[in-house]
Parts: structure tokens; C-alpha cells; sequence
């Protein structure tokens, strides 16, 4: 922070003078930032002018050839031919590349305050600024007026038009994040005693390793020592549930790190408290030895605590692992919710960041809420999930009546029938166009990305238990799934000794295999589907589909594979800083040499070969490690060289992996420079002994 108010300060000059009043005045609509007019019929009334708002979220915009570059930067961490696989950057390093300009941030920064608000935090990736003042503030810098708004018995503040900004900051804020009104939804069932009625069961963390196969990587000696898991909150929790789960379901003793993200926001609310626990005892029965991380931001009048809380997690690096268990569907969250969940979870995935996201509970209707007979809104997916960065976890239901000693049987998760909407979230978003690599048998050709990607199970008819308030009980939805798959990913990185970032991109490649059929790795479910009341939805079938995404796993196969060393994957490429240079008779060059190489791979040794006894050449150093990148090539033609093309060959040496690469010296007829020029300017070069 300190090092921003410094740049900050730089800047702040030109800044201020860049503005003159005139373009102050003139002002520009943020686009998508004008209420929906269903809210109007919620009003009540003007938010009074003195009422602090704090916290609020800015998305900062970025040029399009930033944007090309860090999309280009995606795709290749996940190429596996690529020099950039799995060379993850941290949130400084992509703030430098792909952030917001210094002296952008400077305007912004300089506007806020000077309509009397404070800034209170610009992340790392210079991608948002965290701003607060009065709502009357707030209402001058942005041309607007904030209202009250109440529905589903909850007051919600929004604004009552369009933002708009100084026009002379068009193309550097994207958007207000908070002031829609709206807040993502625990995806959870309400929970319910431990005392089992005919027709249902539970599942302990023994049942779900045994029916997914967790129990054969448990069994090899990995069960996430060394790993991570971020789990998204907006509230605390009680550190004795924790410890009471896990002693009786025979876990080690593990408390969970609780990062408070400003002031504690403490345990009153229930369902926020419920999703909380549930998200960390599930996410330790799997992974029993990875440290959970709960990342606990109390919400505020402007913003959600989980967007806080995620981007914490996110704009620090704090774990490989993510599971955000909330869910808003894609219209509720707006342009700008939209576009801020998109930009956080790209960062997450070139910094090697995997972020699971629950698929909401109210089947193809994900903006209607699960507790409603009848859908009203129309099909719909949850936003948070929908985005190209981030795992999209779906819902299934056991259908057998076996013994869990092993895999049981799945259908798309739908109680839709039982009153309410509980069903697996899914379907085509309205935002998102396809990614290249969602691919595959079933995939629908509908140009749009689809979701979910996976499913575990879900249903209340196997509920999970958890220990809340000092009780066990039940409970289960997407948001049950989620963290549970989010510690199959841990078990995955421990194996492969790897961050996976987007790992889409893998799944989807690894389920389109032959010899990964018949359920190797995933259990393809093509029973049952995600219709409810008033929304048909999408049915299971073979290979992908909007109800299940690719199915449930098999953990120990799906793990095998994916820590397997793909069969394009280089231990380290060779670059040249050009493939071809033309160099007069008695004159020297230098090219650099690179090797991109992870700290896993022994040490790259260097050597340089020619057929011509007219050049010199020779590389410095010899050798390239990981923390030391880089060399020079250096050639040097003899006085009497006559034209020609002379080819010179690099080779690059690390344990059994060999690369060679060639660059082409064209000397060309012409003047050849005396020695005594070198003598003055190049120093040694005149003397070949010396080179």
C-alpha cells in the first residue's frame, strides 16, 4: 500500500491539471449501470444522505491489446507445448502487465477524493479500488440518487439511475461493482437433525471416499499435506464444530486458518454460518491434511462480503485452491458483477489459482430462489460460475440402494416435485460465448459456454453431515459438492506436485480420450435432469450435458490422469533472441538466449557449434537454472570472411532431455572496419585469443 500512495503521489499533479472544468462537467453513463426496472415496485424511499457506505467495489478497465495479451498469457499456461506452461505469475507480476496504469489510477484516485470520498484500497493486480463515503457523496460523484429498496423482506440500497463518470475517465473505470442491491445466495439446503427417516440417509466423509474412490489415494500416502484451500465467507464460524467433526469422523486434529478481512462479521446470521462450516469441515474430509483457509469479510451497505472475501483471496495468492459456494445469477449480478467475477477469476487462473464455484440449487431458473414453488424469471445460470476461469460444480442424487462400499449409481440431482425448486443448477449462459475448450461428445453447439463442468452429489436424500452449533446434523445442495470437489483438487496437486489454474481446459481433453471411457474417470450420469415449475430445463444424456456437465469421478483415475505428464510437455524449451542477424566481415553481435524451465528440472547446460572456421562464437554462462534464465550468445566474424549464410547450432542439455536450435549469420560483400576501431569501441574483440 505504501508504495501505491508513493506512485500515487507522483502522479497526482498531472492528474489534477488534466482536468479542466469543462470536462469535469461533461460527464458518461458506465454501461449497464442503470437499475432494473423491476426494482421500482420494491421502493421505499430515498437513502438518507448521512448513511456511510463503505467498501464500495470499482472495476478498473484495461486497454484491449492488455486484454488480447493476458488471454493469449490463459491459453498458453494450460499448452502444454507452450514456454509459458504452468509458469504462473503472482498478483504484482500480472498488475504489471495487465493493471491499470499508474497515472490512470491517479485520476481515479483523484476524482474519488476530491468529491469527498476516501479510497481505501487498490489491489495488487491494479484491477479495483475499494472506495467509501456518505451516500450524499456518492451521489454527487456519480450523478445519481440512492435509494431503499425492500423485497423478500430484506432492505437492499440502490441507485435510482444510471452511474456516470467525468468524461475524461472514459476507458479507465469499467464499472461500480456494489449498488445493485442484490446478494448471492448461500446454495445450501436448510439444515436438518441427524435422525434419519425411512427413504433417506447421510453421508460421513468415510461414505463420500468410498463411493467416489477417494479411499485408494488416501491409501498411496496423499491426502493434501501441503496444500491449501481458500473458502469463500461472509461470516466466522465456531472453531469447536470443527474440531468436534473431525474428531468424530476420525480426521486428524486440523483447526482452519480464519483470515478476518477487516471487521469480524461474527456468526449471527444462520444460513452464512451453515454455509461457512459446511464448506469447512468438507472441504478438510477430503483433503484431511491440506490447511483450510476461511476467508471471513463482513458484508456492507454497498457491497457483499463474498466479492471482498474473493478477492482477497484472489489479489494475495492465498491458496492453489478456491470453493465459493454462493451463488446470483448472471442478470442479477449486471455488467459490472458481470465483468469484476470475470476479471477476478481470470487473474486466479494465470496465477495459478483453481476456482470451484457451486451451480446454484434451483435447477435451469438459477434467478429464482430454490424456496419458490413456481419459477418465474425464465431459464438461467449462476454468474459466478458461468465464466470461462472457474469450475462449475453441479448436483446429483444416488439412485441405487447399495451399501456405500463403493460407487452408487447417480441421476441429475431434482426434488423439484417435493416443493420448491431444489434441483441442480445449469445450462447456457447469456454472457459468456463458448471457450475453445469446452468440447466434446454432448456438448450442445449453441456458441455460448454451458455449465456445470462436474457434479457430486447433492441431494437431501443423502444429505451431509456436518457439526453446527455444537449438533450434528444435515445438509446439502450444489454449495455440499463444491468444497468436497475442491478437496479431490487438493489430493490432484499434491500428486502432481502442481498448480492446475483454469483446469477446464484438462478435464474436458482428458473426458474426450478413448481409452477414458466407461467411466475411467468420470461417471457419466444420463438419468434425470434440471426442469422445475415454470422453467423446462436440460436433461442428462451420454457424454456432456447442461444438467451434470461430464459427471461425477472416479478420484483415483481422474487424479492418475491428470498428474500423468502430458505427452507434448517439454521439460523446458529453448528460445533465441532472433533465428537469423547479419553481420559484416570483422564485427561481433550478441543474442540472448532463454530456457524456460520449472525448479523441478536439473540445470540446462549450453553449447554452441559451427561449420565455419570464418566464425567465432561462444554462449555466457554455459548454464541455465530456473532463478537464472538466461544467457548470451556471442559471434564474432573474422576480417576476411567472404559473404554467405552460416548457420550456427545452440544446444541445450538438461539430464536426458536435448534441444537444438539454429541461428543463421548472413555476412553480407562490403567495407571490412580496421582493428583499431574495435580497440576504441570493443575492446578484445580484434583479438581472437581473447574471445
Amino acid at each position: 500500500m505504501r508504495r501505491w500512495l508513493i506512485i500515487l503521489f507522483l502522479c497526482l499533479s498531472t492528474a489534477l491539471t488534466a482536468q479542466s472544468p469543462q470536462t469535469i462537467r461533461i460527464r458518461m453513463a458506465l454501461p449497464g449501470s442503470a437499475p432494473s426496472s423491476a426494482l421500482r415496485a420494491f421502493d421505499a424511499g430515498p437513502l438518507a444522505a448521512e448513511t456511510p457506505l463503505e467498501k464500495i467495489l470499482m472495476l478498473l478497465s484495461i486497454t484491449p491489446e492488455q486484454q488480447q495479451a493476458l488471454d493469449r498469457l490463459t491459453s498458453a499456461q494450460q499448452d502444454p507445448a507452450s514456454s509459458e506452461y504452468h509458469r504462473w505469475l503472482t498478483p504484482a507480476e500480472y498488475g504489471a502487465r495487465f493493471g491499470a496504469s499508474p497515472a490512470r489510477i491517479a485520476e481515479v484516485t483523484a476524482w474519488l477524493e476530491r468529491e469527498g470520498l476516501q479510497v481505501n484500497e487498490i489491489s495488487a493486480s491494479r484491477r479495483s479500488i475499494l472506495f467509501s463515503g456518505s451516500a450524499a457523496a456518492l451521489e454527487r460523484a456519480f450523478a445519481t440518487r440512492m435509494h431503499r429498496y425492500v423485497f423478500n423482506g430484506e432492505e437492499h440500497i440502490a441507485s435510482t439511475t444510471a452511474l456516470t463518470v467525468p468524461v475524461n475517465l472514459n476507458g479507465a473505470v469499467a464499472g461500480v461493482v456494489s449498488l445493485n442491491g442484490l446478494r448471492a445466495r448461500p446454495l445450501h439446503t436448510r439444515p436438518t437433525p441427524a435422525t434419519l427417516v425411512a427413504g433417506n440417509s447421510a453421508l460421513a466423509p468415510a461414505d463420500f471416499r468410498a463411493i467416489y474412490d477417494v479411499n485408494q489415494v488416501w491409501n498411496e500416502g496423499y491426502s493434501g499435506d501441503g496444500q491449501s484451500i481458500a473458502v469463500i465467507s461472509r461470516s466466522n464460524i465456531h472453531p469447536a464444530d470443527i474440531e468436534q467433526f473431525r474428531a468424530s469422523f476420525d480426521l486428524p486434529p486440523r483447526a482452519p486458518q480464519v483470515i478476518v478481512n477487516g471487521p469480524d462479521p461474527g456468526t449471527a446470521d444462520a444460513a452464512d454460518l451453515e454455509e461457512a462450516t459446511l464448506d469447512t469441515e468438507w472441504a478438510g474430509a477430503i483433503a484431511r491434511d491440506a490447511t483450510i483457509q476461511l476467508v471471513a469479510t463482513q458484508s456492507t451497505a454497498a457491497t457483499d462480503g463474498t466479492y471482498l472475501s474473493a478477492e482477497y483471496a484472489v489479489d494475495h495468492n492465498l491458496a492453489p485452491i478456491v470453493s465459493f459456494s454462493y451463488g446470483l445469477c448472471e442478470t442479477s449480478l449486471g455488467t459490472a458483477g458481470n465483468a469484476f467475477l470475470n476479471a477476478l477469476w481470470q487473474q486466479a487462473a494465470v496465477q495459478g489459482i483453481t476456482v470451484l464455484v457451486a451451480a446454484a440449487d434451483s435447477g435451469a431458473a438459477a434467478c429464482d430462489t430454490p424456496s419458490e414453488t413456481i419459477a418465474k424469471q425464465g431459464r438461467s445460470v449462476n454468474g459466478i460460475c458461468s465464466t470461462p476461469y472457474d469450475l462449475c460444480v453441479g448436483g446429483t442424487q444416488f439412485t441405487g440402494t447399495a451399501d456405500s462400499l463403493g460407487y452408487i449409481p447417480e441421476a441429475a440431482w431434482n426434488a423439484s416435485s417435493g416443493g420448491g425448486l431444489w434441483s441442480t443448477g445449469g445450462g447456457r449462459s447469456a454472457v459468456y460465448s463458448k471457450p475453445p475448450w469446452q468440447s466434446g461428445p454432448g456438448v450442445p453447439a449453441d456458441h455460448m459456454r454451458d455449465v456445470p463442468d462436474v457434479a457430486l452429489n447433492a441431494a437431501a436424500q443423502d444429505g451431509y453431515l456436518i457439526y453446527l452449533n455444537g449438533s450434528l446434523r444435515i445438509l446439502s445442495g450444489t454449495s455440499a459438492a463444491t468444497p468436497a470437489f475442491a478437496g479431490i483438487v487438493a489430493l490432484a496437486a499434491q500428486v502432481a506436485n502442481t498448480r492446475f489454474g483454469a483446469i477446464n481446459p484438462m478435464l474436458y481433453q482428458l473426458a474426450a480420450l478413448p481409452e477414458n471411457s466407461g467411466a475411467q474417470l468420470f461417471h457419466d450420469i444420463v438419468d434425470g435432469d434440471n426442469s422445475v415449475p415454470g422453467v423446462p430445463g436440460f436433461s442428462a444424456g451420454v457424454g456432456y450435458d447442461p444438467a451434470t456437465g461430464l459427471g461425477s469421478v472416479d478420484t483415483a483415475h481422474l487424479i492418475a490422469a491428470l498428474s500423468a505428464k502430458p505427452a507434448a510437455q517439454a521439460a523446458f524449451n529453448l528460445q533465441l533472441g532472433a533465428s537469423q542477424i547479419q553481420l559484416a566481415p570483422g564485427r561481433a553481435a550478441t543474442v540472448s538466449v532463454r530456457a524456460a524451465l520449472p525448479t523441478d528440472v536439473e540445470p540446462v547446460s549450453l553449447t554452441v557449434s559451427n561449420s565455419s572456421p570464418n566464425l567465432r562464437a561462444y554462449v555466457h554462462p554455459d548454464q541455465i537454472t530456473a532463478t537464472s534464465s538466461s544467457a548470451s550468445l556471442s559471434i564474432y566474424t573474422e576480417p576476411n570472411t567472404p559473404p554467405g549464410s552460416y548457420p550456427l547450432t545452440i544446444t541445450a542439455t538438461s539430464g536426458s532431455e536435448q534441444h537444438q536450435i539454429t541461428l543463421t549469420v548472413t555476412v553480407p560483400s562490403g567495407r571490412v572496419l580496421p582493428c583499431n576501431w574495435y580497440e576504441r569501441n570493443l575492446p578484445g574483440y580484434c583479438n581472437p585469443q581473447n574471445f
